[in-house]
C-alpha cells in the first residue's frame, strides 16, 4: 500500500515543479549587432553641412575681393607742334580692391585699381550692378561653380611720366564684366573675370593729327579671390 502511494506520489510532484518552472520570467534579451552584422538602415550624418552644396547667399553679405590682371589697351598717337606723342599698343599690369554687398543672385560692389607699365600709370574707380547663378555640374565637379555678368560706370586718371608729354583729363566710361566662380567653401571663393572697358582721356594738348583721346574700347583680364563676411 505504501509502495502504491509513493508512486502516485512521484509524477504529482515532478508535474508541480515543471509548472511552478514554466512560470518563471523569462529573461530578457539584449539585441546587439555581431561584427559584419551592423545595421543596414541608413543613419543620419553627424557632421552637418555638405561640402559639394551652394553656398548661401540669400541673407545677404559684404564681400572684399582682391584681384589682379592686365587691362591690354590700343595705341595713342598724336602729332602736335612740339613733336610726336606715343603710347604704344600693349598691356598695363593691374591690381585692386573691390567692396559689395551680395544677396541671393543679386550683387553691387564698388573697384578701386591702379594699372601701370613702364611710365604710364592709370587710376581707376567703378560700381558695377550684376547677377549670378550657379551651374548644374555638381557631378563633374568638387566644388560649386558660378557663372556671373555685371555692368556699370567706370572713371578715372591715366597719366605719362614724360618730361613734355603733356597731360590727360580725367575720364568716364562704362564696362560690362564676366566671371566664373568656384567656391572652396560657403565664405571663400576664387574667380577668373573679364572685363570689357570703355574709357577715353582727352589729350590736353592741341593735336594736329592723330589720336585726340588714349585707350578707349579695351579690354582687362585676370583673376580675384573673394570674402564674404
Amino acid at each position: 500500500m505504501a509502495i502504491t502511494l509513493a508512486l502516485l506520489v512521484a509524477p504529482a510532484a515532478g508535474w508541480s515543479i515543471q509548472d511552478d518552472g514554466s512560470k518563471r520570467p523569462a529573461p530578457a534579451i539584449q539585441e546587439k549587432s555581431l561584427p559584419g552584422h551592423e545595421d543596414p538602415r541608413p543613419q543620419a550624418p553627424e557632421v552637418p553641412g555638405d561640402p559639394g552644396a551652394d553656398p548661401d547667399l540669400d541673407s545677404g553679405w559684404l564681400l572684399l575681393s582682391a584681384r589682379a590682371g592686365a587691362w591690354l589697351h590700343p595705341e595713342f598717337e598724336a602729332r602736335t607742334a612740339l613733336g610726336s606723342r606715343e603710347i604704344k599698343r600693349g598691356h598695363l599690369a593691374m591690381a585692386g580692391l573691390e567692396l559689395g554687398w551680395r544677396s541671393g543672385p543679386w550683387s553691387a560692389a564698388l573697384s578701386f585699381d591702379t594699372a601701370a607699365a613702364d611710365d604710364v600709370t592709370a587710376w581707376l574707380g567703378g560700381a558695377r550692378l550684376g547677377a549670378s547663378v550657379f551651374l548644374p555640374v555638381d557631378d563633374y565637379l568638387a566644388v560649386p561653380l558660378e557663372a556671373g555678368i555685371s555692368a556699370g560706370v567706370l572713371g578715372g586718371r591715366l597719366e605719362v611720366d614724360q618730361s613734355g608729354f603733356g597731360d590727360f583729363d580725367p575720364a568716364w566710361g562704362f564696362l560690362t564684366r564676366g566671371d566664373l566662380s568656384a567656391w572652396l567653401s560657403d565664405e571663400l571663393s576664387v574667380s577668373l573675370w573679364a572685363e570689357y572697358r570703355h574709357i577715353e582721356f582727352e589729350y590736353d594738348r592741341e593735336v594736329l593729327s592723330g589720336n585726340r583721346y588714349a585707350i578707349g574700347p579695351s579690354v582687362a583680364l585676370g583673376i580675384s579671390m573673394a570674402f564674404l563676411f
